[in-house]
C-alpha cells in the first residue's frame, strides 16, 4: 500500500510540472532573443546558486556532525571525570574511616602500655586532632595593607613543624620501647601489640605530614593570592594618581583668565594630592621593608632546613660505618672459627684411635683366654687352673686399668663436648651481630657437632661387653650410666641450640626489615626536605620580583611628584606676580593700563609654563 501511495504521488508531481514546462517552452518561444538571454542568464545563476546552496547545505551538515561528535566526546570524558571524582571521595571517606578506627585502636593501646612501660611521654594524642587548625580568611581585609594573617599563617606553620618533630619523637621512642621488650622479654603477643602501635603511628605521622603539607600549600596559594591583590590595587592606585595627574595638568592648560578663587582651590587640591602621594610613598616603603623582613624569615627557615638534612646525612654514615664494623666483626668471627675447626678434629681423630686400639687389644686378650681353658688330668687341671687364676688376677688388673683409661678417656671427651658448647653459647651471642648467610653456615656447623656427639656415643656401645662385664665386676657401670645420661643431655642441649639458633635467624632477618625500613623512611624525609627547599627558592624568586616591581612602582611614583612640584611651583610664580602687582595698583591708584600690562605679562608666563610641561 505504501508502494502504491508513493508512484502515485510522484505520478501527480510529475504531470504538473510537465505542464507548467510545456507551457513555459512555448511562453519563451513567443518571446524576443534578447528576453531569452535574459532568461537563460538568471536561470544559470539561479543554478549555481542552488549548487553552492547545497554545498553550504553539506558543509554545515558535516560541521553539525563533527559538532555532535564532540558534544558526545566531551561529554562521556566529563561523565568519566565525575565518576572519578565519585570513586575519590569514596575512597577519602573510607580512608577517613580507617583512620578514625586507627585512632581508637591507638588510644586503647596505648593505656595498657601506659600501665606498663613506666616512663612513656602522655604525650601520644591522636595527631590528627591538630590537622584543621588552621582557619584561613576568605576574604582579604587588603584596605589598610597589613600582613597580620601571613604573620598568623606563618605561626601556624611554625607550629605544625614542631608538633610533626614531637610525632617523629614518639615514634622513636616508642619504637626504642619495642626493641627493649624484644630483648628482654620473649612474648610474642606483646611485641606483635608494640609493632603494630609503630606503625599506626608511622601512618598516623605520615598521614599528618601529608595534612600539614597541604594546609602549607593552601597558606602559600592564599600568600600569593593577596600578593596578586595587592598589586592590582597598586595599579589601581597608580592608574588614578596619572589620571588626576592628568586631570590638573588640563585645569592648568585651561587657565585662559587671570588668577581667580577656583585656581587657588586647584592648587589647594594638587598640594593635598602631593601629600597624599607621599603617604603613599611612605606606605609603599614600609611595605617593602616588610616584604624584606619576610625574605628574611624565609632564608632563615631555608637555612634551617638544610641544617637538617645536613643531620640526616650525618646520620646515615654513621648507620653505614657501624653496618661496616659489622661486617668485619662478622669476618674475624670466621677466621676464629675456620682456625678453632682443624684442631678440634685432630685432637677427635686422637682420641678416636685410642679407643680403638684399646677395644682391639681387649679383643685379643679374651680370645686368648678362651682358647687356652683345661682339657687333660686333674693335676694338670689344677695347674693350669692355678695359672689361669693367675693369669686373671692379672687380666682382671689389665682389663680394670683399660677400663679405667677408657672411663678418663669418656671424661675428656666430655670435657670437650662442654668446651664446645661454651663456644656454641659465645658463637649464638655473637650471632646477634651476623648477617643471615653467616647464620646458616654457624648452623650448617652445629649438626656437625651433634653428629660428633652421636659418634662418641656410637664408639660408647662400641666398646665389647666383655669390657663392661669386667667393669661391673669392678663396680663401675653407675658411672657409664651416667657417662650415656650425660651424652643424651647434652644431644638435647644442642636441639635446644639448634631452635634457639632458628628463633635468632628469625630475629635477625627482622631486624635486618626493620633496618631497611628505616633507610627508606630517611630517604624519603631526605627527598621531602629536598621538594621543600625547591618551593621555597621558588617563593623567594617570586617576592624578589614582586620587591623589584614594587621598588620600580615606587621610582616613578617619585618622578612623578617631582614633575608635579615643579608643575606647582611655575604656576605658583606667575600668580604670586600678580597679586603684587595688584598690590601695587591698589596702593598706587595707577590706571588700568597697567593692569592690562600685567595681564598679559602673565599670560605669557602662562603660556611659558604649558610649553615646558608639554
Amino acid at each position: 500500500v505504501g508502494d502504491s501511495l508513493a508512484s502515485l504521488t510522484s505520478h501527480k508531481s510529475k504531470v504538473p510540472e510537465d505542464e507548467v514546462l510545456d507551457e513555459f517552452a512555448d511562453v519563451e518561444a513567443g518571446l524576443p532573443s534578447y528576453w531569452r538571454k535574459n532568461i537563460e542568464d538568471t536561470k544559470w545563476m539561479i543554478r549555481y546558486d542552488n549548487e553552492r546552496l547545497k554545498n553550504y547545505c553539506a558543509d554545515l551538515e558535516e560541521r553539525y556532525a563533527v559538532s555532535e561528535l564532540r558534544i558526545q566526546h566531551q561529554s562521556a570524558n566529563y561523565r568519566n571525570e565525575v565518576a572519578q571524582k565519585e570513586v575519590e571521595i569514596r575512597q577519602l571517606k573510607a580512608r577517613q574511616f580507617v583512620l578514625e578506627d586507627a585512632l581508637l585502636q591507638l588510644n586503647s593501646a596505648a593505656q595498657p602500655l601506659h600501665s606498663g612501660a613506666g616512663g612513656i611521654p602522655s604525650s601520644t594524642t591522636a595527631p590528627s586532632s591538630f590537622s584543621h587548625d588552621i582557619s584561613h580568611g576568605s576574604a582579604f581585609p587588603g584596605d589598610d595593607m597589613d600582613f597580620s594573617d601571613i604573620i598568623s599563617a606563618q605561626q601556624e606553620i611554625n607550629r605544625l613543624s614542631i608538633k610533626v618533630l614531637r610525632l617523629e619523637s614518639e615514634v622513636d621512642h616508642w619504637s626504642a620501647i619495642a626493641q627493649a621488650q624484644q630483648t628482654h622479654n620473649s612474648d610474642q603477643s606483646e611485641i606483635c601489640q608494640l609493632q603494630n602501635t609503630i606503625k599506626l603511628l608511622e601512618q598516623n605521622q605520615n598521614q599528618d605530614l601529608y595534612n600539614h603539607q597541604g594546609e602549607i600549600a593552601v597558606l602559600q596559594n592564599a600568600h600569593q593570592q593577596k600578593l596578586a591583590e595587592m598589586s592590582r590595587r597598586y595599579r589601581r592606585e597608580l592608574n588614578d594618581s596619572e589620571e588626576r595627574i592628568k586631570k590638573l595638568e588640563n585645569q592648568l592648560q585651561q587657565g585662559d583668565s587671570g588668577v581667580t578663587v577656583t585656581d587657588e582651590s586647584k592648587i589647594c587640591d594638587l598640594q593635598n594630592m602631593i601629600q597624599v602621594l607621599q603617604n603613599e610613598k611612605q606606605e609603599s616603603a614600609r611595605k617593602i621593608k616588610e616584604l624584606e623582613d619576610q625574605l628574611k624569615d624565609i632564608n632563615e627557615q631555608l637555612s634551617l632546613a638544610q641544617n637538617d638534612t645536613e643531620v640526616l646525612k650525618r646520620e646515615k654514615e654513621q648507620l653505614s660505618v657501624e653496618k661496616q664494623q659489622i661486617m668485619e666483626q662478622c669476618e674475624t668471627l670466621k677466621l676464629e672459627w675456620s682456625q678453632l675447626q682443624p684442631s678440634v678434629m685432630e685432637q677427635k681423630a686422637e682420641e678416636i684411635g685410642n679407643v680403638q686400639k684399646t677395644s682391639e687389644q681387649t679383643k685379643a686378650h679374651l680370645k686368648e683366654d678362651t682358647h687356652n681353658t683345661p682339657a687333660d688330668n686333674s693335676d694338670s687341671f689344677q695347674i693350669t687352673k692355678v695359672k689361669s687364676i693367675e693369669n686373671g688376677s692379672e687380666k682382671h688388673d689389665l682389663c680394670n686399668h683399660k677400663t679405667v683409661k677408657g672411663v678418663k678417656g669418656i671424661q675428656q671427651q666430655e670435657l670437650e663436648i662442654q668446651l664446645v658448647n661454651e663456644k656454641t653459647r659465645i658463637l649464638t651471642n655473637q650471632i646477634d651481630q651476623l648477617s643471615e648467610d653467616e647464620v646458616g653456615q654457624l648452623t650448617q656447623t652445629i649438626p656437625q657437632k651433634a653428629l660428633q656427639a652421636k659418634t662418641y656415643s656410637g664408639k660408647l656401645d662400641m666398646i665389647p661387653p666383655q669390657l663392661l662385664a669386667a667393669s661391673s665386676r669392678t663396680s663401675q657401670p653407675a658411672e657409664v650410666q651416667e657417662l650415656r645420661q650425660s651424652l643424651h643431655e647434652k644431644e638435647a642441649t644442642i636441639r635446644m641450640l639448634q631452635e634457639n639458633n632458628h628463633r635468632l635467624s628469625y630475629a635477625i632477618a627482622a631486624a635486618t626489615d626493620r633496618e631497611n625500613k628505616g633507610h627508606e623512611e630517611m630517604d624519603s624525609k631526605i627527598k621531602q626536605l629536598k621538594e621543600e627547599q625547591d618551593v621555597l627558592k621558588t617563593l623567594l624568586k617570586e617576592k624578589d620580583l614582586f620587591i623589584q616591581v614594587q621598588s620600580d612602582q615606587a621610582l616613578l611614583l617619585q618622578e612623578r611628584l617631582e614633575k608635579a612640584n615643579r608643575v606647582l611651583d611655575s604656576a605658583t610664580r606667575p600668580t604670586q606676580q600678580l597679586h603684587q602687582k595688584e598690590k601695587q595698583i591698589e596702593q598706587s591708584e595707577l590706571p588700568g593700563e597697567i593692569l592690562d600690562d600685567a595681564q598679559k605679562e602673565w599670560m605669557n608666563s602662562e603660556n611659558g609654563t604649558e610649553g615646558k610641561v608639554d
